[in-house]
């Protein structure tokens, strides 16, 4: 009897603890998000926070509380969810300062509290994992070199920054730094914008001062965390710029003729500027034979200049070459010219007899009219007998030699 009495209680006591796991009551369980999932928090983020209640009992007053360092959160009310029902909503997520962006990940433990219907309250977690979004934001130009075209050393320019956000999200406190190198030069930056949207570049003004050549300064980059994000390292590099400078004798011609005394004369040389830049200290020159140049002078582009050289001729025909250039040895011409020495002729000897007039004629103050039988060698005859004489000789030259030859 005493043994059936026991038996009895034991079953009781036993049913007892296993009516809480036959029937439970309240079974709240998180389905999203996931514990230690990993949200980017950008502006603001939308979690969806999804919940079964796994019991028969409803659970009653079921609130929410998420907390985390600087976001705010927008807490939903959800009120009861009856045994066997999942409810879905979701829970906004933002930066709690406009002005400053999330610099570092953060965890937020969101928390839910709700009352069985025996009164009880009861609580559970889940954990989520904030990131700031991933900042894309470089330098475009300039990079390593900035050519500064007939730039004076020390001069002063200003050149255009451009910086672009290649990331897919606003970037906040934007900052461009720059940092000579050299203590002379003084650098500044102005302009830009302190926020850049998505996919956007900005264009900032960078101003120096006491710029010499291969001066280098560096460009920092940084974003609202004070992260910096590039950096590029800028040489001034002074370069002298295209110069058409050309220029071209165009008189006399090639090949062309001089006649002059024996004692030598004055030529004059027009040299033509024919590049689109004007040239400074033309000279002209005159080689194989002696001579004088005249003084070097600038000539505007498209402009001729007449030069005057005096040449003393050492023979009686020669062919010498005049050569002009500038300052700078890259403009230059020449002409081959052919130069003749005219002999001056024997001055008469002075008489002082009164000359003999025969038949009524004087043979110094009559000179004989056209038609006449007097015949009067002028200067430019005798020059171009000169000329003539080598080609008579040449002449008879080739004459004997073809003679010899058919003999």
């Amino acid at each position: 009897m005493h043994k059936a009495i026991l038996s009895v209680m034991f079953v009781l006591t036993l049913a007892s603890l296993m009516l809480p796991l036959v029937a439970a009551d309240v079974d709240l369980e998180v389905l999203k998000p996931e514990d230690r999932e990993e949200f980017v928090l950008d502006d603001s983020v939308m979690v969806k926070i999804k919940v079964v209640n796994h019991g028969e009992e409803t659970a009653q007053d079921v609130t929410f509380s998420a907390s985390a360092e600087g976001v705010a959160v927008s807490l939903p009310d959800v009120g009861d969810i009856p045994g066997g029902s999942t409810v879905t909503f979701d829970l906004e997520i933002s930066n709690a300062n406009d002005d400053a962006p999330i610099c570092k990940e953060t965890y937020m433990k969101i928390e839910f509290t709700y009352t069985e219907a025996n009164m009880r309250s009861s609580s559970d977690h889940v954990t989520i994992k904030l990131v700031p979004p991933r900042v894309d934001l470089n330098i475009l130009s300039p990079q390593q070199v900035i050519k500064l075209v007939d730039f004076p050393e020390g001069g002063s320019t200003t050149v255009g920054v451009l910086v672009k956000n290649e990331g897919s999200r606003t970037i906040t406190g934007v900052g461009l730094e720059v940092v000579p190198r050299n203590e002379q030069m003084a650098c500044s930056i102005s302009g830009g914008a302190s926020n850049i949207a998505a996919s956007t570049s900005v264009s900032y003004s960078l101003t120096c001062s006491d710029i010499n050549d291969s001066d280098k300064l560096d460009l920092r980059l940084y974003d609202g965390c004070g992260t910096q994000r590039d950096f590029e390292t800028v040489r001034f590099e002074l370069v002298e710029g295209f110069k058409d400078y050309r220029l071209e004798i165009v008189d006399p011609v090639e090949n062309d003729g001089v006649i002059l005394s024996e004692v030598g004369g004055a030529i004059d040389v027009t040299v033509h500027a024919k590049g689109q830049d004007a040239l400074t200290g033309v000279c002209v020159y005159a080689f194989d034979i002696n001579s004088i140049p005249g003084a070097c002078a600038d000539i505007d582009a498209g402009q001729n200049k007449v030069f005057t050289i005096n040449l003393v001729p050492d023979s009686d025909l020669k062919k010498i070459m005049i050569f002009a250039n500038d300052s700078t040895g890259q403009a230059e011409d020449e002409k081959n010219i052919w130069v003749t020495r005219v002999l001056a002729l024997d001055e008469p000897v002075a008489n002082t007899t009164e000359p003999e007039v025969v038949n009524g004629t004087n043979p110094v103050t009559d000179v004989p009219e056209a038609g006449s039988t007097g015949f009067v060698v002028t200067k430019e005859m005798f020059a171009i007998i000169i000329i003539l004489i080598p080609v008579l000789m040449v002449v008879v030259y080739v004459g004997r030699s073809l003679k010899k030859t058919t003999h």
